[in-house]
């Protein structure tokens, strides 16, 4: 997909709204960088209609290559830890990555194939931000934030309350995302 494609895209959601189908859609189909060549498929976020909350990851691994679901992995097993521990299901989180394809390095030893996993650069985050805007365009928890801040606010101040109580810290990690905001 080239930059006019995802320009396209852009002006037709002032036209009508962008569905979750019709981005999908244009994501699987996505040459822009050099991560097309060794993914077995783009992997996009887990739409939710109404979550109440939106977690963001930095790339697909392995797993989530080859299932094209994000945080399936090693690193979903400590989010399912999370949200388990937050009282939360995986069904009310919207879950979704900055970087849709597998970032890879070759490896001998690779679990899956013959890459292993590595950070994103920040030319790939850069060159798949569109998508990750477009992402946060669709019809779900953005919009919904903003029309019902209370609804965050309170699972926010609950979640502090609980972790308090048991004298833990609620940390919330964010790290490719801060290099979309330079």
């Amino acid at each position: 997909m080239t930059q006019e494609d995802i320009m396209q895209t852009e002006a037709q959601t002032e036209k009508k709204p962008l569905t979750f189908n019709d981005w999908l859609a244009a994501l699987k189909a996505c040459r822009r960088c050099s991560l097309c060549e060794t993914r077995t498929q783009a992997v996009a976020g887990e739409y939710r209609e109404n979550p109440l909350i939106f977690m963001l990851g930095e790339a697909p691994g392995g797993r989530e290559d080859q299932e094209g679901r994000p945080f399936c992995g090693q690193a979903g097993g400590i989010l399912d830890d999370f949200l388990r521990l937050a009282d939360l299901k995986r069904e009310e989180v919207y879950i979704s990555n900055v970087v849709k394809c597998r970032p890879t390095r070759p490896s001998k030893s690779g679990i899956y194939g013959n890459y292993a996993n590595r950070k994103p650069t920040l030319t790939e985050v850069q060159t798949c931000s569109p998508w990750l805007e477009l992402e946060l365009r669709l019809p779900h928890t953005i919009d919904k934030a903003e029309r019902n801040p209370k609804t965050w606010q309170k699972r926010l101040n609950e979640l502090c309350a609980m972790f308090e109580q048991r004298k833990q810290k609620l940390i919330i990690l964010v790290d490719a995302v801060d290099q979309l905001m330079r």
